[in-house]
């Protein structure tokens, strides 16, 4: 096992996600261009039209992660994923527990990295991966991020995974309400066939970008152990200075 470099540094939110804007592009044409080759060489087997694309992305996601330490938009940018309290790379079932958070969570799974000590969005923290630099030679001060210090040291907070699940379960109880009042505002045509209006239409965009808005919110709070079912605790200090 070698050993968690001392003075690690990681990278901004802004350089992970150009890494995910190249895998947005390279993985889906990659798994199209599969299909399409398929195609041409007259394979018409379901089977073999869906298992081939599906292989692709595997291999180019979960086991890219696993056998070289990161995707092609990792390695372009010059970031790698690494085991949380080791310097190896994380094993293929991590890294595909990793791709499936990140795919179900979308772009707040990355937000969560706003929160964390050392910068892991919510894929991370549930494979217990980090995205180190692979190198810092050259790179401007700004990137270099350092590791977040605890400002509440005498406070206990909830197991990862229960707030976690805490903040999840207010998420779908928010998307659900949200779901419920849209259906009571823009009933008729724009919900059943999504013929809407102009007005309809903004009211309607305006609701997904409040939407957002709450969940990262709620991660916000439900991380810091404000939200009821995952509140923190307090605990007492003791000085023994003085005894």
């Amino acid at each position: 096992m070698e050993a968690v470099p001392t003075t690690e540094t990681y990278p901004r939110l802004l350089r992970r996600l150009q890494g995910v804007f190249i895998d947005g592009i390279v993985v889906p044409l990659a798994a199209m261009g599969t299909l399409l080759a398929l195609t041409y060489a007259g394979v018409e087997s379901t089977w073999v039209k869906v298992i081939c694309p599906l292989a692709v992305i595997f291999a180019l996601e979960p086991l890219a992660v696993s056998a070289t330490g990161g995707t092609i938009g990792h390695h372009l940018i010059g970031l790698r994923v690494r085991k949380e309290r080791s310097d190896e790379r994380i094993g293929i079932f991590a890294a595909v527990i990793r791709l499936v958070v990140k795919t179900l969570f979308g772009l707040p799974a990355f937000f969560v990295a706003f929160l964390t000590r050392r910068r892991q969005g919510l894929h991370d923290l549930v494979a217990r991966s980090l995205v180190v630099h692979k190198s810092t030679i050259g790179l401007p001060a700004y990137e270099l991020l350092s590791e977040r210090t605890l400002t509440e040291e005498h406070a206990t907070y909830a197991s990862v995974w229960r707030r976690l699940l805490v903040i999840l379960l207010y998420w779908v109880l928010v998307y659900l309400m949200c779901n419920v009042a849209l259906a009571v505002v823009l009933a008729g045509p724009c919900v059943k066939f999504g013929r809407c209006t102009k007005p309809q239409g903004l009211i309607a965009l305006f609701a997904m970008i409040s939407l957002l808005i709450i969940f990262i919110v709620l991660a916000v709070k439900g991380w810091r152990g404000k939200l009821w079912g995952c509140r923190k605790q307090l605990v007492s200090v003791v000085d023994t200075a003085n005894t």
